[in-house]
Formats: C-alpha cells, sequence, structure tokens
C-alpha cells in the first residue's frame, strides 16, 4: 500500500495577485477545488465509480465518511480510500504506486489547464503495514518526499518565463489571453 500526498503551495500570492476582491475570491475557489473536486474526480477515473464529490458542503462530507461510497482499503472493495480531501490539500491510501502517479498525474495537469497560476505538487510513499506507527511514518515520509518534490520542480514564476513584448493581464500580471487592440486612439483590452 501507498500514501499520496496532494497539495497546492504559494496559496497567498495564487490568491492575492490583484486587487480585485472577485478574482481572489475565484483564485481561492480554485484552491479549494484542487483538493476536493479534481482529485476525487481523479480517484472516480481509477475506481469507475461515481465521483465522491458534491457542491454541498455536508453531502461531501457525508460521501468521504461513507464506509459504502469510501470503503477502508483493506475490505479489497476499491483501490483508493480518500483519507483527507480539504481546500488545497489531499492525502490518499492506494493500492499502487501506478495508481497513485495516475491521480497525480490527472490533478496537476488539470491545474495547469484550467489555473494556470496556481501550484501543485504530488508526492507517494510506500506504507509498510496499517499499524498506527507504520501510518505516522508513512505520513511523515511521503510529505518528506513531497518538500523533495518541490525543491526540484520549477515554480509558476519560471513557468512564464516571457519577453517584455509579451502583454500582460490588466489585472494579474500573468500573461494576457489576447493582445489589446487600439481604436478610435483609445486602447481597449479583451483581458
Amino acid at each position: 500500500m501507498h500514501l499520496v500526498l496532494l497539495e497546492t503551495s504559494g496559496n497567498q500570492r495564487y490568491i492575492f495577485a490583484t486587487n480585485k476582491l472577485r478574482e481572489n475570491v475565484g483564485a481561492s475557489e480554485w484552491t479549494y477545488r484542487v483538493g476536493t473536486r479534481q482529485t476525487l474526480e481523479a480517484v472516480a477515473s481509477v475506481t469507475g465509480d461515481r465521483t465522491l464529490y458534491d457542491e454541498d458542503f455536508r453531502t461531501l462530507h457525508t460521501n468521504l465518511l461513507s464506509d459504502e461510497k469510501n470503503p477502508p482499503l483493506e475490505q479489497g472493495k476499491r483501490a483508493v480510500e480518500v483519507i483527507l480531501a480539504t481546500s488545497g490539500k489531499a492525502l490518499l491510501l492506494v493500492r499502487d504506486a501506478a495508481t497513485g502517479e495516475h491521480i497525480i498525474r490527472h490533478v496537476t495537469e488539470q491545474t495547469l489547464r484550467q489555473a494556470p497560476g496556481l501550484t501543485v505538487h504530488g508526492a507517494i510513499s510506500t506504507l509498510p503495514g496499517l499499524t498506527l506507527e507504520d501510518v505516522h511514518q508513512g505520513i511523515r515520509q511521503v510529505h518528506e518526499a513531497l518538500e523533495q518534490v518541490r525543491y526540484q520542480v520549477p515554480g509558476v514564476a519560471q513557468r512564464f518565463l516571457r519577453r517584455p513584448f509579451v502583454a500582460e493581464c490588466a489585472t494579474s500580471g500573468l500573461p494576457a489571453g489576447a493582445f489589446p487592440f487600439f481604436r478610435s486612439g483609445c486602447q481597449q483590452s479583451t483581458v
């Protein structure tokens, strides 16, 4: 068995990249979705079951605690058990490393496509047994492995390297989605 840890980093910089309240709220929502919706959809893609995610927090909480919908891994009903799924962080118990790699790949790819300024990393550690001591040791190891991944993977600032002539978004400073155009002597932006 293996532990899988997914976690966002640089949350404050991502959420408060602008002084626009609407964009702050949207960025906060994306941070929440990485640990919940995207992770639980990745789990569903592995198990073939319906996703545990629900927009209603109480239903989501009930789904995660349900032994029928999220059975313990030792029962052998599913290949993944969700231990924790919260804003910007998820901890999963998986049968094999390939399943963990698939989930990490799915979540990081979706985050890159849908929220490119948000950084998410994932790590896997082997769990020697299911005693409480083994679980504590596995959690420590997966956190150490995640720190190694964070150290090796370039950050968001390096992801958006560009020459000075590339237009920036008017509010976030990230690369613009479209170039500004000029009409009647005034500059209007589609971003």
